[in-house]
């Protein structure tokens, strides 16, 4: 199994900065660095200049990834900022912190002082981090027709501060998912979702409906959620998260013409009770000038079908329709009598938590 992790948001803020500027406040930066073995220190992100200030609060938010089994080492250093070079050896150090990022993750709000080496205090210095967390919404894309190009056909809600979320379930045709091709690459985007609408990637990952499907057969669904920047620029990069299939299942309609009378009833009402646990629905078309009796019987419309034994049927899923009725009706007539059950029933079932939920979807950890 791929190994799990959590994304985590972190705000800073600092107070009573030291002042590196003669003539005016102090520009600051903070810069989080993560410890790389034998001394030595790889940055792993920085937040933005703040002009002239000794309590600035920073914007951008710095996300980095949470391994629970794993001690991660960190480290922040706040620089005054006096030049536009991106070597930070040139700036006046501020103070800085070493901490792990468990303790800043047990914690909802970690405050240290700054030290300008160890022992040292920077002045009356601080530096607060907020642990935050995403505000993450999926979306679901299919190939176009032009070769390399994705379309957008679904995007879920956003699921605010939550680090393992759990997307509702959501329906569509088909012919909408994946062109009615089961093998056809559907990709999944996850991304944190801001008001201004920059969102951040989180990473994205690639599936097929004949996969997914494998998770009703009780087969344990996952796919690594990658952000393929961070895959590329760092060796021990794993994943962004892992992403599980809850269910995905199809919702079915057979269509049956008949110009006779039913012969096995009885068999035929255990099928259809037996049946109707499933997510399908059935529609008869009678034509002719058969009797159709037993095809009304089967409609249910009068009550509960039930089998010989007495066994009810879950859901009334048969809709019979005599086409001699509509032989001289608009041709629209007949459809919309034929489909008419259909969109009530789907909306009952999957209401009522009954089988046809075409697809559901748990990130498992923040991404997915």
């Amino acid at each position: 199994m791929a190994a799990c992790v959590s994304r985590v948001e972190l705000s800073v803020a600092c107070r009573s900065l030291l002042d590196g500027d003669l003539s005016s406040t102090s520009d600051p930066l903070c810069v989080l660095l993560q410890d790389a073995g034998y001394g030595r220190w790889a940055e792993l992100d920085h937040k933005e200049k703040v002009k002239n200030c000794q309590d600035p609060e920073f914007c951008k938010k710095l996300v980095v990834d949470y391994y629970f089994e794993k001690v991660w080492k960190l480290k922040f250093g706040v620089y005054d900022i006096d030049n536009k070079s991106f070597d930070l050896n040139d700036d006046d150090y501020l103070g800085g912190i070493e901490c792990t990022l468990g303790q800043v993750v047990s914690s909802s709000v970690f405050t240290r002082l700054l030290e300008l080496k160890q022992e040292k205090p920077a002045g009356k210095g601080a530096i607060t981090d907020f642990l935050g967390k995403l505000d993450q919404f999926l979306e679901f894309d299919k190939q176009s027709n032009r070769a390399g190009a994705w379309q957008l056909l679904h995007r879920a809600e956003v699921i605010k501060n939550n680090l393992n979320p759990c997307w509702r379930k959501f329906s569509c045709s088909l012919q909408t998912f994946c062109g009615g091709d089961f093998n056809k690459p559907i990709k999944v985007q996850f991304a944190n979702h801001d008001s201004d609408g920059s969102h951040d990637l989180i990473g994205t990952l690639e599936m097929t409906l004949a996969h997914m499907q494998t998770a009703d057969a009780g087969s344990l669904v996952e796919y690594e959620c990658i952000h393929p920047e961070k895959k590329q620029k760092k060796n021990s990069y794993k994943n962004s998260g892992i992403t599980r299939i809850k269910s995905c299942k199809q919702y079915f309609i057979l269509l049956i013409i008949t110009d006779g009378e039913i012969t096995d009833l009885d068999q035929t009402r255990q099928t259809i009770v037996n049946v109707s646990k499933l997510p399908m629905f059935i529609i008869i078309v009678g034509v002719g000038e058969a009797n159709f009796k037993a095809m009304e019987f089967l409609d249910g419309d009068n009550g509960v079908l039930k089998s010989v034994t007495g066994e009810p049927a879950a859901w009334d899923i048969v809709q019979f329709v005599p086409f001699q009725q509509f032989k001289n009706a608009p041709r629209e007539a007949l459809s919309q009598m034929v489909l008419a059950e259909v969109p009530k029933q789907l909306a009952a079932m999957n209401g009522r938590g009954g089988p046809p939920e075409t697809a559901r979807y748990q990130g498992d950890r923040d991404s997915g």
